[in-house]
């Protein structure tokens, strides 16, 4: 083998914990690279939003189906062989240690997802230590758009003799980025690196489709879809339930937004939408059926053993259910499902695998529960049945405070039960007014939040509203609501302005002051048009308010107060302002840059200050005679972008105005730009 080609070696991972893991080939096609990209922005950033300008250019550049992209199939594999051979090839690394620790890093990286973890002994890994560039390169419109020339990949891999199924493509940079076409590749980042190989990985190999948003709406055909167009997949183009997903994935399973707008994913989060997760269930079952492709069926054939735990027959239920098994495996459990009386519930793939029942549309009275476990190897354990009653009915439940609760202070702890994988966001309204919007970042089917809002004394109706990610990003889907009632022993708290009073004329200097209804306030702050002029924490809680430091004319004061028992009280006076004008003008030196500098055609920074025996209203930047920025503070520091400027000289001044309209400029300074 020539140098330039490297050498090949060749080793196997096998799996000291006790479940052992597999990989898996893919056969097909996927979304352009561009395509690719543009979600993959998403997911990085945030699994939710994408620009409209975005979205426009994904419908313009991107038709689906003159998108999808085979995957490189190499005339030395051999399906069904009784080994998965995974080869991976890196470009521009100049270090071979490094490039077989990052091989060993990837490999370890991969099998840590389940179904490969499970199947690890039928998969054997081979690197090629190469020289030879891949012609990596990003896209100038999207960086992080990594991709390599997959006929150069291919010729080089199986030039080299190695035993390959499917090319895995390491480049060394630092920078986030990856493609999972016809061949998948990632950056060797230490910390993204392996998660990201490991979805493009699922593309190539597995032939997922992204589980985020394209940004597009695809053809409703009532078909699931892999990127194998004419092959199941875990994509659904219709309107559920997906023949494909019976007995695989729950109603309320079912999420809007699968690559199209219009399609469906089966679960909330997966490997296909955020890093940090794990593939789901129908990603795990696509990606099973390739690994038995090419290393055949799984010799393992011991089904998992469960029980349900916690519950016993004759057990009395309420609210969201949260249902635990007890499941052990010779390998590992991969994912395990909820069955009442005879239909699909829930499913899981996360452990401890909790199974969230939400009761809200369940009749009451008894109802059959099971659990099903499976293992990558497709083997599945049923638990024994058992017999619940049911009490009350909930898809979210407010755990505490109870309904008719007495409350006193501001801070009121919550606990709340929900299906921790069906939302993504919640928020709190009390009396109908939202109080509170958060996204959900807890791993737990209870969570425990505090609500921190001053009630006036009587009842108030406290409701939750629990939604997911709309697929525009710009609303969110209501699922689920509950509301109680929480009686507020708070007494009221009220303030008034005493000085001055409602459309008075000031000047000067002026005192502001408030007075109190039951209750006294630890702390009073006071605004004008909005801005914080002043804060009072001892009685009795006033300031003097400089009215020179504002335009003659009408002005809003306001005043927030709050009391030892945390409520807050507002009030409101308009005030007409009249100052005798004054003539002194402002003083403006600029510290930077100095006079005749020579500078780069690049970003300046021109600072220095304004003083005035009054106030300074606003600054202004004058190149060239010309405004180019203003700022409201005294002490300026402008950024100039001089990057389309002309090379030769420039005139810099800076002008200052104050509260009576009076005028001041620094002296002239020129720089020379080169």
């Amino acid at each position: 083998m020539s140098a330039n080609r490297g050498k090949p070696r060749i080793w196997v991972v096998t799996s000291t914990d006790e479940s052992v893991g597999s990989l898996p080939v893919s056969m097909a096609s996927h979304l352009p690279i561009r395509a690719w990209c543009r979600g993959f922005l998403l997911y990085l950033e945030g699994r939710t939003m994408a620009t409209r300008s975005t979205r426009a250019w994904y419908r313009k550049v991107h038709p689906l189906f003159d998108a999808l992209e085979p995957r490189e199939l190499l005339s030395i594999g051999i399906p069904g062989d009784g080994v998965l051979d995974i080869t991976f090839i890196g470009d521009q690394y100049l270090d071979l240690n490094q490039w077989h620790a990052d091989v060993q890093r990837f490999t370890a990286g991969l099998l840590s997802y389940e179904p490969f973890k499970s199947r690890a002994d039928q998969i054997q890994f081979h690197d090629i230590d190469n020289t030879t560039s891949l012609e990596a390169r990003r896209d100038p419109a999207m960086p992080r758009l990594l991709s390599v020339n997959n006929s150069l990949v291919t010729s080089l891999v199986e030039a080299s003799g190695v035993r390959t199924d499917i090319i895995g493509v390491l480049v060394n940079d630092p920078e986030l980025g990856g493609a999972g076409g016809g061949i998948p590749v990632s950056y060797n980042g230490l910390d993204l690196g392996p998660q990201v190989f490991a979805h493009e990985f699922g593309h190539s190999f597995g032939r997922l489709f992204d589980e985020y948003l394209y940004g597009s709406t695809g053809p409703i055909d009532n078909q699931s879809h892999s990127l194998d167009w004419n092959k199941p997949g875990n994509v659904y183009a219709g309107s559920p339930p997906a023949a494909a997903w019976k007995d695989a994935v729950a109603p309320d399973e079912y999420f809007l937004g699968g690559g199209m707008d219009n399609w469906y994913r089966s679960s909330l989060r997966s490997l296909m939408s955020d890093l940090g997760s794990s593939f789901n269930a129908v990603s795990m079952n696509m990606i099973s059926e390739k690994i038995d492709y090419w290393a055949g069926p799984s010799p393992d054939h011991e089904a998992p053993q469960v029980s349900i735990a916690g519950l016993t027959n004759g057990s009395t239920v309420s609210g969201v259910v949260h249902v635990t098994a007890s499941m052990t495996d010779n390998r590992g459990v991969t994912d395990a499902q909820l069955w009442v009386d005879g239909q699909l519930a829930r499913t899981t793939w996360q452990a401890p695998f909790t199974l969230d029942w939400t009761t809200g549309h369940s009749a009451l009275g008894t109802h059959t529960l099971l659990v099903r476990a499976m293992d990558a190897s497709g083997n599945v354990g049923v638990s024994a049945p058992i017999d619940v009653y049911l009490t009350s009915g909930a898809d979210i439940q407010i755990v505490s405070p109870a309904n008719n609760t007495q409350i006193t202070g501001t801070l009121i702890p919550m606990t709340l039960s929900l299906w921790r994988n069906g939302v993504d966001h919640f928020s709190v309204q009390i009396d109908g007014k939202q109080v509170c919007d958060l996204n959900l970042g807890f791993d737990s089917s209870e969570t425990a939040v505090f609500l921190n809002a001053p009630l006036a004394e009587g009842p108030h109706t406290l409701t939750i509203i629990a939604s997911v990610s709309n697929p525009d990003s710009a609303h969110l889907l209501e699922r689920y609501r509950t509301s109680i009632t929480l009686v507020s022993a708070n007494k009221t708290f009220g303030i008034a302005f005493s000085s001055p009073r409602q459309n008075a004329t000031v000047s000067g200097l002026v005192n502001l002051a408030v007075n109190a209804t039951l209750g006294k306030p630890t702390r009073v702050q006071y605004y004008a048009d909005g801005v914080l002029i002043g804060t009072s924490t001892k009685a009795p809680f006033g300031w003097k308010w400089d009215t020179r430091k504002l335009k003659n004319g009408t002005h809003k004061l306001s005043a927030l107060a709050r009391n030892a028992a945390g409520l807050t009280a507002t009030a409101e006076s308009l005030v007409l302002v009249k100052n005798p004008l004054e003539r002194k003008p402002p003083v403006v030196s600029v510290a930077e840059p100095r006079n005749s500098q020579k500078l780069k055609r690049a970003l300046i920074r021109i600072s220095g200050k304004a003083t005035d025996n009054v106030a300074v209203s606003f600054v202004e930047l004058l190149i060239d005679n010309q405004v180019k920025s203003m700022t409201k503070t005294p002490k300026f520091s402008f950024i100039w972008d001089a990057t389309t400027m002309t090379k030769g000289k420039h005139r810099i001044r800076v002008r200052a105005y104050d509260t009576s309209g009076n005028v001041g400029l620094s002296p002239v300074k020129t720089i020379q730009l080169v």
